[in-house]
């Protein structure tokens, strides 16, 4: 058994070298992006495992059939999979996740740092000023919170949130469109989503949607918001309108914006780009407001996830090849 990996960080390559021993598996590497370019790595390879890319369409699927490669593992949640063309060349694919933990943690900590004013706080002591009047923050138990989602990653946080004590509500996709609370009442109608965004003071997006384009946040959503509500993002940066997200900003409307990614975030984010002159203005422009704290799309990040992807992606192709079927597998 043959496999490709590509996108491989340092992490990865450390923990594939006892996988190969482990699972007893040759492999052919590569720290770049699967691209039609780099596709011939895979020649007379089983399976493929890739990372970071937008979307795996139909012309690479095709030349990865073209070199005999059968099964695909892709590992992180956000690479768009063309699955009619998976099936079109005989690719069958899988997909490795990190724990919940990791972002949903993460997503906690950025909510806290938005209403206790963290970057402030920090950017205060590089010039020696250790005052406090402008630093009071809030109280995020004593808030009406809303989670937007319905992942394993949405449950955690849920539970953490109901935990510190906080009022949480969800709105999820089920049905068309619904809202409940942690004891999961549902109705499934607009109304609801509307009494969403207008009850809770702090709303988050720490999920995946299948139709994240009726979640998106632009003009006409945050009129339905609270005057100075929170916004957290560490799920995708489309869901975000950015020009609305600015002007709500400058206008108030926002009270504090905690992102964890970004919309033309790639070939940025992950990058060090110290010296370059960056393509994004309004990346740049944004991040000079006191109250918006952006981090650079690390909320999965941890020791544990990266050997989790890593893991996972490994069980899922040799699952498929040596067994034909994967706990792993998907199909949409």
């Amino acid at each position: 058994m043959k496999l490709a990996f590509y996108s491989l960080w340092d992490d990865e390559i450390v923990k594939l070298s006892d996988l190969q021993r482990l699972y007893l598996f040759e492999s052919v590497r590569s720290r770049e992006i699967l691209s039609l370019k780099n596709a011939e790595l895979c020649e007379c390879c089983d399976g493929a495992s890739v990372y970071g890319n937008a979307e795996i369409d139909e012309p690479l699927f095709k030349a990865l059939a073209s070199y005999g490669v059968k099964f695909l593992s892709v590992r992180d949640e956000t690479t768009k999979v063309n699955y009619a063309a998976a099936q079109k060349y005989g690719v069958r694919v899988c997909r490795a996740s990190f724990p919940p933990d990791a972002v949903a943690e993460f997503t906690l900590m950025l909510t806290l740092a938005a209403l206790r004013k963290y970057k402030q706080a920090l950017w205060l002591q590089q010039i020696n000023d250790y005052s406090i009047a402008r630093l009071k923050g809030e109280i995020l138990s004593q808030k009406c919170v809303g989670v937007v989602g319905e992942s394993a990653t949405e449950k955690r946080l849920v539970e953490m949130l109901g935990a510190i004590g906080c009022q949480v509500s969800v709105l999820r996709e089920e049905n068309g469109g619904s809202s409940g609370n942690e004891n999961g009442d549902e109705s499934g109608n607009t109304a609801v989503a509307d009494e969403f965004y207008k009850n809770n003071e702090v709303i988050i997006y720490p999920s995946l949607l299948k139709n994240p384009e009726k979640y998106r946040v632009n003009k006409e959503t945050l009129k339905k918001m609270r005057d100075g509500v929170v916004l957290v993002n560490t799920v995708s940066g489309d869901f975000f309108d950015v020009p609305s997200i600015i002007e709500g900003v400058e206008n108030k409307k926002i009270g504090a914006l905690a992102m964890d990614v970004f919309k033309g975030e790639r070939g940025i984010y992950h990058e060090d780009r110290t010296y370059d002159i960056l393509n994004n203005r309004e990346m740049a422009y944004i991040r000079q407001f006191p109250n918006v704290t952006l981090t650079q799309h690390m909320g999965f990040y941890t020791a544990y996830s990266m050997q989790t992807l890593i893991e996972r992606s490994v069980e899922g192709l040799t699952q498929l090849i040596r067994n034909g079927k994967s706990e792993y597998e998907t199909y949409e």
